[in-house]
């Protein structure tokens, strides 16, 4: 009798032992922001419990704070919005964070992101990093996507049917298919090395910014919703805009 009941305490010992073990955070200034939000941490101490964090399902905006390290981010399974920009961030991990419908981690010098696991994401703003691929093609809920001034050389978006919004800008992209983007409202996909672009099936579009590329031929005369048109420093010889009778907004210079 003895026994079992050393055996029940000390298995009730690391039960509660369980309940009450912390995260490992080691970066500071993250630590820091952690413990100073109430909303987190609620028993008000020096700490991060994992009940604090795995309970968490509100956002956290942890964006310019000199954090280099997100670790302890995997511990918040249920966390919505993550808001972590201008920072010096190399890596970040979110594959556990399956509930994120909002990833903000622009302005880093992320190498690699992936997403393959955030399939509610909806929002994801990943420009100005050092990222020479991204797979998206799990994020079919996406409906905005900037992922400029990264090094990409080639993209898929034809998974993301939901896209409203996409800004793939100053990449090395040589080729671009929105062809099954048919939602799309605003592209900019300037300063790249597009040779063509074939706009046809996205007929909602209202913002077309391609200008700085290579494109030798433009077609917009599906596009009849378009109310500003960005195409120049490209090698158009001819543009016809006739059939864009909402066009307000028109820069062709420096074609051809």
């Amino acid at each position: 009798m003895k026994k079992i009941l050393i055996f029940t305490l000390i298995a009730l010992f690391f039960a509660a032992k369980g309940i009450t073990q912390v995260v490992n955070i080691p970066d500071v200034a993250f630590k820091s922001y952690l413990v100073g939000n109430k909303d987190i941490n609620t028993n008000g101490d020096s700490e991060i419990q994992q009940s604090e964090a795995v309970t968490y399902k509100g956002a956290i905006s942890a964006n310019s704070k000199g954090i280099k390290s997100l670790t302890g981010i995997e511990v918040f399974v249920n966390l919505k919005i993550l808001y972590c920009f201008n920072n010096s961030l190399t890596a970040l991990d979110v594959s556990k964070n399956v509930a994120l419908t909002d990833l903000w981690c622009f302005n880093n010098p992320l190498s690699a992101l992936d997403v393959s696991k955030n399939v509610a994401l909806t929002y994801l703003l990943c420009y100005n990093n050092s990222l020479t691929a991204l797979d998206v093609s799990k994020n079919v809920a996406l409906k905005f996507l900037n992922c400029s001034e990264n090094s990409f050389t080639s993209l898929d978006f034809s998974k993301n049917v939901a896209l409203t919004y996409l800004d793939c800008s100053g990449s090395s992209l040589k080729a671009l298919d929105v062809s099954k983007n048919v939602v799309l409202t605003k592209l900019v996909c300037y300063s790249n090395s597009l040779t063509a672009l074939d706009v046809s099936k996205n007929v909602a579009l209202t913002y077309l910014y391609c200008y700085s590329n290579t494109l030798t031929a433009l077609d917009v005369s599906k596009n009849v919703a378009l109310t500003n048109l960005y195409c120049y420093e490209n090698s158009l010889t001819a543009l016809d805009v006739s059939k864009n009778v909402v066009l307000y907004y028109l820069e062709c210079y420096y074609n051809l």
